[in-house]
C-alpha cells in the first residue's frame, strides 16, 4: 500500500522545524513528508500540478490557484484564531499559535478517512481497552463510536463488552442476545475451541461485535476472565486490526489483568470534581501508568463550566489527551457512530 503524501509549506524556520518534527515523530515511516521553506521554491514547485493527501500551508504562502490542485485536504495556518465552524469541503483554517501537539491532533482528526495509518505495512492486531473510573461518563458510547471511527479509516474491528449486565445492544439495530447453546456451553466450560466456537455468533453492523448474553454473567455461571481470554485469542488470530474491549467501572484484580493485557487503554472521564477525583484514584492504583499506553478522554466537556481535570490536585496524576465537547457527546448518544468534532478522529490516530 502506498504511503500518504503530506506537504508542509511554511517560511518560519523554527516553526517549520517544530511542526515537521512532530509529524515525523508521530507518523514515522507511514507517510512521505515534504517540506518547503522558501517562497521562490514554493512557486517553482507548484508551477506544475501536484497531488498529495494533505497540504499544510502558511497564510502568507497560500494561493487559491495553487491549493486548488490535487489535494485531498488543505490546511491554512493563520495568524488569527479561526472560526469554530469549519466547512466540510475546502480549506480548513487553523491558528498557527495553537500548540504543536494540539495542531497536529486537529489536522489528523480532520483527516480521518483520508490518511492510511496502516500504510507502513501489515501491523499486528491490538487490544484497545475502554474503561472508566466512575459510572455515567459515556464510556460505552465512546467505545462504540471509536469502533465506527476505526472502520471509517479502513481498519477491521471486533467489539467485546465485558460488563456483567450488558446493555450496549440498545445502541444497535439488532438487540437479540446470543442464542446458540453451544456458545454458552463453551463460555461456561472453555476449552481449546473457545474463540473459534464463540466467533460463529459474531454479528456486524459496520464493525463486528459479540452479541449480548441473555442474562448477567454471574447468573449464567460465566467467569469474568472469559472475555480476557477471548480478547487475547482474537488478537492472536489476526482476524481484526483492533479488538476493542469495553470494561465496567469496577476496579478489581480481573480488571487490572485485562488492562495489563491491553496494548492501549482509553480512560473516559468528565470534568467534574467527582469524576476527576475518581480518575486520579484510578491512576494512583495503576502500577504501569505509561503515557504511551493510557489516554484520558474527557467526555461531555463544557467550556463554560469548571474543569476540575485542570486542577493541580488531579492533573499531577494524569494528562487529558482529548476533550469531547458536550454537543458532540449529545450527538453520539443513542447511536453507534462518531461525533463530528474531530476529537475521536484524533484519538484514533493517537492510539493507532
Amino acid at each position: 500500500m502506498r504511503k500518504d503524501r503530506i506537504i508542509i509549506a511554511v517560511e518560519d524556520p523554527a516553526y517549520l522545524a517544530s511542526l515537521t518534527d512532530k509529524f515525523s515523530e508521530e507518523l514515522f515511516n507511514r507517510a512521505d513528508l515534504e517540506v518547503i521553506s522558501e517562497r521562490s521554491f514554493f512557486s517553482s514547485f507548484f508551477s506544475g500540478r501536484q497531488e498529495a493527501d494533505i497540504l499544510i500551508v502558511s497564510e502568507e504562502l497560500y494561493d487559491p490557484a495553487v491549493c486548488g490542485q490535487g489535494f485531498r485536504r488543505v490546511f491554512i495556518l493563520t495568524e488569527e484564531a479561526a472560526e469554530d465552524t469549519q466547512p466540510e469541503e475546502g480549506p480548513v483554517r487553523i491558528c498557527r499559535y495553537t500548540g504543536i501537539r494540539e495542531l497536529y491532533g486537529e489536522i489528523i482528526g480532520r483527516s480521518a478517512g483520508i490518511l492510511h495509518p496502516e500504510s507502513a505495512g501489515e501491523a499486528a492486531s491490538q487490544i484497545l481497552a475502554v474503561t472508566s473510573a466512575s459510572g455515567g461518563t459515556g464510556k460505552t458510547t465512546i467505545a462504540m463510536a471509536l469502533c465506527t471511527s476505526f472502520v471509517k479509516t479502513g481498519r477491521s474491528v471486533l467489539y467485546l463488552n465485558c460488563e456483567n449486565l450488558q446493555t450496549f445492544q440498545y445502541y444497535l439495530d439488532s438487540r437479540a442476545p446470543v442464542g446458540a447453546g453451544e456458545v454458552y456451553d463453551c463460555l461456561t466450560h472453555p476449552g481449546q475451541d473457545l474463540y473459534p466456537t464463540v466467533s460463529r455468533c459474531f454479528r456486524t453492523e459496520g464493525f463486528t461485535y459479540m452479541p449480548p448474553l441473555r442474562a448477567p454473567m454471574m447468573t449464567l455461571g460465566i467467569r469474568r476472565d472469559i472475555y480476557r481470554r477471548l480478547a487475547r485469542e482474537a488478537r492472536a488470530s489476526r482476524d481484526y486490526d483492533y479488538v476493542i474491549v469495553d470494561t465496567d467501572s469496577v476496579f478489581d484484580e480481573e480488571k487490572v489483568r485485562l488492562l495489563d493485557l491491553a496494548d492501549k487503554v482509553v480512560v473516559v472521564t468528565e470534568q467534574t470534581a467527582y469524576h476527576a477525583g475518581a480518575c486520579s484514584d484510578f491512576f494512583r492504583n495503576i502500577a504501569d501508568n505509561n503515557p504511551d499506553k493510557y489516554y484520558v478522554l474527557c467526555n461531555k466537556y463544557d467550556e463554560n463550566a469548571e474543569n476540575a481535570l485542570a486542577g493541580p490536585q488531579f492533573s499531577a496524576n494524569f494528562t487529558v489527551a482529548e476533550y469531547i465537547r458536550k454537543e458532540a457527546a449529545d450527538e453520539m448518544r443513542g447511536q453507534a457512530g462518531p461525533a463530528g468534532d474531530g476529537a475521536l478522529g484524533r484519538v484514533v490516530w493517537l492510539v493507532g
